[in-house]
C-alpha cells in the first residue's frame, strides 16, 4: 500500500498521534508525514504510506495557514497552552497592524520558539525548555510570499491573519514577531493549516475516516513528467540500471510499466537513471 493520505487533524491529538492512527487503520508499518503540526493546531497533515516516505522531498513545501493572536500577553510557548510570561496593557490599532503587514514580506530572519522539534545536541528543543534549561536556537532565513490580516477586534484584543510561506516557518513566532513590531506583545490563540504544497485541506479527511479510496498515487500527488518501459527495459530498471530513451534531458522522471511506477530517475545523455526503485 503506497500513496499519500490527505488528513484533517483537529486540535488535541500530535503529528505522530495521527501517524500511529493510519498505521493502525491500514495495518502498515511504514508510515511518515510531511510538516509537523502542533497538538493545537489544525488542519492539513500530509500522510505517506510505504514507499511514498522516500517522496515526501518531493511534495511543495510552500504552506498556506490561518492563524488567530491575542495581544497583550506573552506565554512560553507561543500559544494558548503556555503559562503567561509577560504582560503589557498596549494593543495595537488595525492602521498600526497593516503597517507591520508588509515589514514581514518576502525573506525575513526568524527566531523558532523554545518549545519546537528542533534538535539541539540530539535533543528536542522543548524536552530542554521543559525541564527547565535554558534553550538557544539560532534564527534562519524564511520566506513569506503573502500576509493579510483578515479580521480586527480591538475590545477582544484579538487579530486574525492568513499567510502563505515556506517551509520552516514557525507561526508562533510569526505571531510574537508582528505583536512585538506593534510595541506589544502576542500570542497564537488557533492555528489552522490551509494547504501544503498543491495539496489543500477541503480534500481532506479525518483520520479515522480514511480508507484506501482516499489514497493519492506517486503521480498524482506528484507531477513528473513518464516515461514507458518494456519488460526488458522493466527489468533493468528494477535492477538499478540505466536504459536508453528517446527524450531530452530531464531533472526528475517516473519510470513506469503497465501504468504501475517503477522507479524515479533523471535523463542524462540520452539514458534515463534510475535513484529510487520501488518495490
Amino acid at each position: 500500500m503506497n500513496g499519500f493520505l490527505l488528513i484533517n487533524k483537529p486540535e488535541g491529538p500530535t503529528s505522530f498521534n495521527i501517524v500511529a492512527k493510519v498505521r493502525r487503520l491500514f495495518g502498515i508499518k511504514k508510515v511518515g508525514h510531511c510538516g509537523t503540526l502542533d497538538p493545537l493546531a489544525e488542519g492539513l497533515l500530509v500522510v505517506a504510506l510505504g514507499n511514498a516516505t522516500r517522496l515526501i522531498q518531493y511534495l511543495g513545501d510552500d504552506k498556506i495557514y490561518e492563524f488567530s493572536v491575542v495581544f497583550g500577553k506573552k506565554t512560553e510557548t507561543g500559544d494558548r497552552e503556555g503559562k503567561i510570561t509577560g504582560e503589557c496593557e498596549k494593543i495595537p490599532t488595525k492602521d498600526e497592524l497593516l503597517a507591520a503587514v508588509p515589514k514581514f514580506l518576502g525573506e525575513i530572519s526568524q527566531t523558532p520558539p523554545a518549545f519546537s522539534a528542533i534538535k539541539i545536541d540530539g535533543k528536542r528543543a522543548y524536552e530542554l525548555a521543559r525541564a527547565g534549561q535554558e534553550v538557544e536556537i539560532k534564527s534562519r532565513k524564511i520566506k513569506i510570499f503573502s500576509l493579510e490580516l483578515t479580521d480586527f477586534d480591538f475590545e477582544r484584543k484579538t487579530a486574525d491573519f492568513r499567510t502563505h510561506c515556506s517551509n520552516g516557518t514557525y507561526i508562533r513566532s510569526l505571531a510574537q514577531d508582528i505583536a512585538e513590531n506593534c510595541g506589544t506583545l502576542g500570542f497564537c490563540s488557533s492555528i489552522k493549516r490551509i494547504s501544503v504544497g498543491n495539496f489543500n485541506l477541503e480534500n481532506a479527511v479525518l483520520a479515522e475516516s480514511a480508507s484506501e479510496s482516499n489514497i493519492i498515487s506517486f503521480d498524482k500527488a506528484i507531477n513528473f513528467p513518464k516515461i514507458e518501459l518494456n519488460e526488458n527495459d522493466c527489468k533493468k530498471v528494477k535492477n538499478g540500471n540505466s536504459v536508453s530513451v528517446s527524450t531530452d534531458e530531464i531533472p526528475l522522471i517516473w519510470l513506469e510499466h503497465c501504468g504501475k511506477i517503477i522507479a524515479l530517475g533523471k535523463v542524462e545523455n540520452g539514458f534515463a537513471k534510475p535513484f529510487l526503485v520501488f518495490g
